[in-house]
């Protein structure tokens, strides 16, 4: 971290603004340059059931279907100062993830040692998830999930045990680490550089203007359950989110029963948590 900063441990309300401003630059590039996007995830959620945040949650997930994503990825430029991160930009190099993150680079800062996904140092992020084809064999379509999520497992795992061992908090992690500092000869790294090319391929495995549904596959944390028609990312609308207003897919009622079932209903109270993210966000201020 530069000595020329303090840091300062931000609020969850902090964060939910600050990632909303990230939100409206995103926003209005895909509206200048015709890119369609979708909120998604919890986010998408959050705008149905509160019109904004779900109370409890500290981040935003947009979804691109794959080719608005790929435009996207190669000619976002902020306004406002903010740096895009995808492992398949070009001269973008370092990233471990699938997907790609835009990061606040100059007001916050995120300590991400629990499971680093960049080996260069941000701040404040929203997730950009690309949405891939898929074969109308369904079958197929859970034997490629399969591998992408062992795949993804993998790649997850390595993450752990990457990264500064004298930051590392818990024992397990830190024998984790040394382990594979020395078992890869100080490369963990590269490994994990070569799991993410791995997933990204397998992400394209079908072309997706070639296929009649979509999934996620470069998070393919909730399996099958995204294995929905394309034909409901054929129109969006605005929708409100906080201050302002987002695109939502119009047909997003099916891939939110999908995630959440009954999602109108509000989980236990002892369910309202947030994501469960090992992170530590900063304001970085001038000394």
């Amino acid at each position: 971290m530069e000595k020329a900063y303090n840091l300062r441990e931000m609020s969850l309300m902090d964060i939910q603004q600050e990632c909303l401003t990230i939100l409206k630059d995103v926003h209005q590039f895909c509206v200048d340059h015709q890119i369609n996007y979708t909120l998604c995830g919890g986010t998408l959620l959050g705008a149905i059931r509160h019109n904004g945040y779900i109370p409890w949650d500290d981040d935003i997930d947009i979804a691109m279907p794959r080719p608005d994503y790929d435009r996207f990825i190669q000619i976002y430029q902020s306004k406002n100062g903010y740096q895009l991160f995808a492992a398949e930009k070009k001269n973008c190099k370092g990233v471990k993830i699938a997907f790609a993150r835009v990061c606040d680079m100059h007001k916050t800062y995120v300590d991400t040692n629990f499971i680093p996904w960049n080996e260069v140092e941000t701040g404040l992020w929203i997730d950009v998830f690309p949405l891939d084809g898929a074969n109308d064999n369904i079958i197929e379509v859970k034997k490629k999930t399969s591998q992408i999520i062992m795949i993804w497992r993998l790649c997850i795992f390595h993450r752990i045990g990457y990264g500064d061992l004298s930051k590392k908090k818990y024992i397990g992690k830190k024998l984790r680490t040394l382990f594979l500092k020395v078992f890869y000869l100080n490369k963990v790294g590269c490994v994990i550089d070569k799991l993410t090319k791995l997933h990204i391929r397998q992400c394209r495995y079908w072309d997706y203007s070639q296929c009649n549904y979509f999934t996620s596959f470069t998070f393919p944390k909730h399996g099958i359950k995204e294995y929905l028609p394309q034909s409901m990312l054929a129109t969006y609308s605005l929708h409100v989110f906080e201050d302002t207003h987002f695109y939502v897919m119009d047909q997003y009622d099916e891939w939110l029963k999908a995630l959440f079932g009954d999602y109108m209903k509000l989980p236990p109270l002892e369910q309202r948590i947030g994501n469960g993210h090992e992170n530590i966000y900063y304001w970085r201020e001038k000394v």
